[in-house]
Order: C-alpha cells, then sequence, then structure tokens
C-alpha cells in the first residue's frame, strides 16, 4: 500500500512539498525537474530550491544523461538510515541537554497523569528517571491493584526496571498478592517486607526514586501525581525507612 503524505509529514518530518516529490518519484523513476514540477504542480523556482536540501538529507540522488539532470530514488531505506542519524544526534545531544536541565531547574514541580494513557507516562516516567543500580522505595496497598493496572502496562514497567537492574523495595500489607511478590523476589530485582499489623488497607501506592515522589491512586479512573523536590523526596525516605527498619 503506497505511503500517504501526511504519514510522510507525521513520520519524517517531510513539508507537503517534500512528501509530494517524495511520492512522485517513487512512482515515475527518474524525471527531469521539469517533469517533475509538473508532475507535482510547482513551480520549478520552487522545486529547484527544494531539490538540493532533499539530496542533501539523502532522500533522492540525481544523475546525468546526455546532458540532461534525473532525479530518482536510489533506496527507501534512506529514510530509515536518517532517522538512525538523527536519533544518535539526539542520543549524543542529551548529556549536554541534561546538564543545562539540571542547572536551570531551581522550583519543584508537580506533573499530573490521568487516564489510561496517563497511566503509561506515569510508569514510564519513572523507569526514565532512574538510572543502573538505583532503587525504586514503593509502599503500596495492594487493594484492587491487578483489577487497576493493566497487565500489559506492568509487565513493561518490570522488564524495563530489571532491564536496568534497579531494585524495588517494597512495604506492603499482608495479602496474597503480597505472598506473591515475596515468592517471586529474587527473579524480579525486588525486596519486600510485609506489615504484621492489619492496618486499613489503602487503593494506591507512593513510590520515592531520583529525587521525585510518585503517588498512585486505583480508583475507578486513573489518577497519579510526581512531584519533583529534594526536599520532600528526602522527607518521605526517611519515613519510609522508618517503617522498613521496624519490619
Amino acid at each position: 500500500m503506497k505511503p500517504s503524505k501526511q504519514e510522510l509529514m507525521d513520520n519524517m518530518n517531510f513539508s507537503e512539498k517534500e512528501a509530494s516529490i517524495y511520492l512522485t518519484l517513487l512512482e515515475a523513476g527518474e524525471v527531469t525537474a521539469t517533469d517533475l514540477a509538473k508532475r507535482c504542480n510547482l513551480k520549478r523556482t520552487t522545486l529547484y530550491n527544494m531539490l538540493p536540501e532533499m539530496q542533501r538529507r539523502g532522500f533522492i540522488k540525481v544523475t546525468k544523461n546526455k546532458g540532461r539532470k534525473f532525479y530518482f530514488i536510489d533506496d527507501v531505506r534512506n529514510l530509515e538510515q536518517s532517522l538512525e542519524e538523527k536519533t544518535e544526534a539526539v542520543r549524543q545531544m542529551i548529556p549536554e541537554l541534561e546538564k543545562f536541565h539540571n542547572i536551570s531547574r531551581v522550583k519543584p514541580r508537580i506533573i499530573l497523569y490521568e487516564g489510561v494513557i496517563g497511566m503509561k507516562r506515569f510508569y514510564g516516567d519513572i523507569i526514565t528517571s532512574v538510572s543502573s543500580g538505583d532503587s525504586i522505595l514503593t509502599y503500596i496497598g495492594l487493594q484492587n491493584f491487578y483489577d487497576f493496572v493493566p497487565k500489559e502496562i506492568l509487565e513493561k514497567y518490570v522488564g524495563e526496571r530489571i532491564r536496568k537492574r534497579v531494585v524495588n523495595k517494597i512495604i506492603a500489607h499482608e495479602s496474597d498478592v503480597a505472598r506473591d511478590w515475596m515468592n517471586s523476589a529474587k527473579n524480579e530485582l525486588r525486596e519486600i517486607k510485609i506489615l504484621k499489623e492489619q492496618k486499613e488497607i489503602f487503593s494506591g501506592d507512593f513510590k520515592i526514586f531520583a529525587n521525585k515522589v510518585a503517588f498512585l491512586s486505583y480508583d475507578e479512573d486513573f489518577f497519579g501525581v510526581i512531584v519533583e523536590s529534594k526536599g520532600i523526596h528526602n522527607m518521605m525516605k526517611g519515613l519510609f525507612y522508618a517503617v522498613w527498619n521496624e519490619n
């Protein structure tokens, strides 16, 4: 199925005119600039201004035959290579961007997450915030947990956490789920302590990590909050270990 102009515009950051040129060359093969301008319904001056940039980016090629220039697409996989090059360039920029980001951030920050899309972002943001060897401290009320958090979201979160070698330290109320988690603790990089006294069980949890604290409610609609504040992080961390060390 032929890709649409909109797909190229969305996925390759093409302008509408660039997408039109690319799709026309896919169908036409080798064509002159004059023929290409007619097929794309573009002015030749506009086309001549755009072709060198598309060549520079590796999307189209040019050849000469009997003194005339013909434009064509050499390999559609150049689109993938272009994306990989952009990804690598961004990856190399991230350390410097993070330095600037950390210097410029002076106020605590609160981010809200709602709905299923919010839930995916909530767990994704936790994983991207931690580094290999870090710990996530979790105080969890397991009531309705598996009814609330979709299996695929949970499995992706746990898998990414294990891949990054991030240990999850958990305080949980006595329950079958807590016991199951204790049995699988070694394989899933989990340390868990179960509260002996049966206090009021709640539907939610909070997680402490990377100068942040995440709060999550398991009520009917997903609602999560991540607070980025060194002071609040240290306070909640102290409260967590006060309970952890007593059990």
